[in-house]
């Protein structure tokens, strides 16, 4: 009943989440491939969702189990982290079949579903296919996308078998010796020994000198490992499938005569596993009207090399990563709203991953609509800006009431006592009116605090107003 209810559930999330259908192909790789009986080779089941999203895969992989032998399944580097059931292998019927899943929004790249440890049983070409195979589409409605399956063919040769060392004899006359200095190997795919590289499946190549009947190959986390297949034809290229994360060293030496050269190595270093990153946070710092954004993140392969801090979608700012490690990093922002944030963790390999948040700039409290008269609305800088301009019509509109009282001052024209009260009244309705302004500023202080120059502005349109009063009454009790 519980894995039935785990198997409804799953079905049920990728049934209701939304997405868009295409083409999309399932194929086994390597394409086609020799080894030697004995020998263990590695295929990887390989969606390609060609730019669709996608929410699930399944098949079956069949094999001829008289020439194979499973010896693992593996799902470790699976872009699917969700699975119907554990993918299952029978090395009698030849088979493997998988199901397996990630929830929204799904993946449109290409990725590896599982990989399958075969060990080669005897010579011939083996044909491995993909069948009762689907590829969903994140779309809500489970649609399956897939329109080709390619298989594989896995050549299977007899290995020879490898001469018991035997002491060193003195050299006859005649007989040909390899040479004594070790082979120049290189490789196209991992061209630098010391660099990082995210492809698994190196390419090597070398020269072999006149006279050498065969070569030894092998490729081990050891460097001092002793290569082991045997090319009874002396081969010059060679591609190595699916070869572990870490440091590897490719083993070569060559046969002359009777005798084994000395062993030349190559090594390569190999991360296919992005790194993860661990916490992060983006925060809004008004002060400094910037993102601080805060990340740890790890990489057990060939570590973390630089982070991308990308604001609204602009160009990437590169951080080196021990740096970002010890401080986080301040980006300026602009405008009020909305902000998107990408931070992106890559490795010396170049794997990358990333994260997507969002931040909420609040608008400045100038800009901020403090209140609204019919259709037009009123923020602090407008508000500022009218109570200056009043209180300039004030002051001119005082000095030429002053001026008018000044000529009638030597006639005591007994109404001077009434224009007095009369002005009085008005200037008390001009600050009435201001003090509603000033009102409506002091309700938006309750929501947010004004800076300190606004703040200033605000005191000294107080100050200017009682000053102006008692400027003007006394005007016109000296009048008087």
């Amino acid at each position: 009943m519980k894995k039935n209810t785990h198997q409804f559930l799953f079905l049920f999330i990728l049934l209701v989440l939304p997405g868009v259908s295409s083409a999309a192909t399932m194929s086994l790789s390597p394409s086609s491939t020799s080894i030697n009986t004995g020998d263990i080779v590695t295929v990887r089941v390989v969606v390609n969702p060609t730019g669709t999203a996608i929410n699930n895969a399944e098949g079956i992989v069949r094999f001829p189990p008289d020439m194979l032998k499973v010896l693992s399944v593996s799902k470790s580097s699976s872009i699917f982290p969700l699975w119907v059931e554990e993918p299952y292998f029978s090395n009698s019927a030849g088979t493997i079949s998988f199901n397996g899943g990630v929830p929204n929004p799904g993946v449109s790249s290409p990725g590896t579903t599982l990989s399958i440890s075969f060990n080669a049983l005897r010579p011939g070409t083996a044909t491995l296919s993909i069948s009762d195979s689907a590829v969903r589409a994140n779309d809500g409605f489970g649609t399956n996308v897939l329109t080709n399956s390619y298989g594989t063919q896995l050549t299977i040769t007899s290995a020879v078998a490898v001469p018991t060392p035997t002491p060193t004899k003195p050299v006859e006359s005649g007989t040909k010796t390899p040479s004594s200095g070790p082979i120049q190997i290189t490789s196209s795919t991992h061209p630098d020994q010391s660099v990082w590289y995210a492809n698994a499946n190196p390419s090597f190549t070398w020269d072999l000198p006149k006279g050498a009947t065969s070569v030894q190959l092998g490729i081990d986390q050891s460097s001092s490992a002793v290569p082991t297949v045997t090319y009874a034809k002396p081969i010059e290229e060679k591609t190595i499938d699916t070869v572990e994360d870490g440091i590897s060293y490719f083993a070569l030496r060559y046969r002359s005569g009777s005798t084994w050269s000395e062993v030349s190595r190559y090594q390569v270093r190999i991360d296919t596993v992005a790194p993860v990153i661990t916490s992060h946070d983006f925060l809004y710092d008004q002060s400094q009207d910037a993102v601080l954004v805060r990340a740890t993140g790890m990489d057990s392969g060939s570590g973390i090399s630089t982070y991308e801090i990308a604001v609204d979608g602009a160009e990437p700012i590169v951080i080196q990563g021990n740096t970002f490690a010890e401080h986080s990093q301040s980006i300026k922002v602009r405008g009020a709203g909305i902000h998107s944030i990408t931070l992106t963790a890559l490795d010396a390999a170049g794997n990358r991953t990333r994260v997507d948040g969002s931040i909420s700039v609040p608008p400045s409290l100038s800009t901020q609509i403090l209140f609204r008269i019919g259709p037009i609305a009123f923020n602090l800088l407008s508000v500022l800006i009218i109570m200056s301009l009043l209180l300039i019509l004030a002051l001119m509109a005082a000095l030429l009431e002053w001026r008018t009282i000044l000529g009638y001052k030597s006639r005591r024209d007994p109404n001077i006592p009434l224009i007095r009260k009369d002005m009085h009244r008005g200037f008390l309705k001009m600050k009435e009116n201001m003090a509603k302004d000033i009102r409506a500023l002091d309700r938006a202080r309750t929501k947010r605090d004004l800076s300190r120059e606004e703040l200033a502005l605000y005191r000294r349109q107080m100050e200017n107003m009682t000053a102006l009063e008692r400027h003007i009454a006394k005007q016109l009790t000296d009048a008087e």
